[in-house]
Parts: structure tokens; sequence; C-alpha cells
């Protein structure tokens, strides 16, 4: 197994008596004695980790069975899950770190100073509204057909020569 720590975000597929089942969003839980997790909210076990972080199930993973979980990878981080401790940065430069989340409310630092709380919650889609970018992740280009950019979109689109 890859060294994973302790809240890292993952996906991976599980095992069922019908096949595999994917996990879009789960994350790994370390116990005291070393035992790792996938918390996840779609398959449940008979086995839980000492803390689920936030999520309805745990799935063991054996250390030397892979046959129960598959394709266990870490998530890439995007601004779809920001997590406290990120920093974004804005089209100035100017650098913001998440001090606290609570549901759907990002509470920030100041501009460049992460040690005082900024007046100002946000939401997601204000933060990006604002054009906010994650610090240090690189923006993969996507490649799109015109049917899925309009859809995307949620409007029609027409390419001007």
């Amino acid at each position: 197994m890859t060294k994973f720590k302790h809240g890292d975000r993952v996906t991976c597929e599980l095992s069922t008596m019908d096949g595999w089942i994917e996990i879009k969003d789960g994350r790994i839980s370390i116990d005291r004695d070393g035992d790792a997790f996938v918390c996840q909210d779609i398959r449940p076990s008979y086995q839980h980790a000492e803390k689920a972080l936030g999520y309805k199930n745990t799935w063991y993973i054996k250390k030397s069975q892979d046959w129960e979980v598959r394709n266990l990878k870490l998530k890439n981080k995007t601004m779809d899950n920001l997590e406290v401790g990120d920093v974004l940065v804005d089209e100035d430069g100017d650098e913001q770190k998440i001090l606290g989340m609570c549901d759907m409310v990002y509470f920030l630092s100041r501009f460049n100073d992460f040690n005082k709380a900024d007046d100002c919650p946000r939401t997601l889609a204000e933060l990006k509204g604002m054009s906010y970018k994650l610090k240090g992740v690189e923006e993969e280009e996507e490649e799109l057909t015109m049917d899925e950019l309009c859809k995307e979109l949620g409007r029609t689109v027409k390419i001007k020569k």
C-alpha cells in the first residue's frame, strides 16, 4: 500500500458480492495501532475505524490483501474539496488561508496574514466568483467536445471566426 496519511482524501473501488463499487469521495483513517480504513458513505463494514472523519461507514484496508480494495489513490485537490489549512491565491497574488469551515461557509485569514481572521466568511461560489485559485495546485487542461462545453455552461456556444 502506498504511504497514506490520516485524513488524506482518496478514491478507490470496494468489493461487493455483485462486483466492485466506486468510491469517489473517501478519506483515510489510521487508528492508534496503525490499522488503516477508507471512510466513505456508500459501503458499510463490520469493522470500524476509531474516527470515521464525518462519514457514515469505514472499510478496513488489509495490509496484505488487495482483493477487497483496489485502485486506492489520492484524490486530486481542487477548489471543490477545500480543507482547513489550504491557501487560496487571488489574481493579484495575495494569499488567504482557510482557517475554518462550517457547512458551506469558509472562514479565511486576512490577506497575507494567516494569524488574523478576515471579517467576511465566504461560500465556495463566492470564492470561485472572485477567481481564487488553490495554491500549489496546477490546473489541468481539460478537453471538451462542443456538446460537453454547452452542457457545462448551461447554454449554447458558437465559435467566432
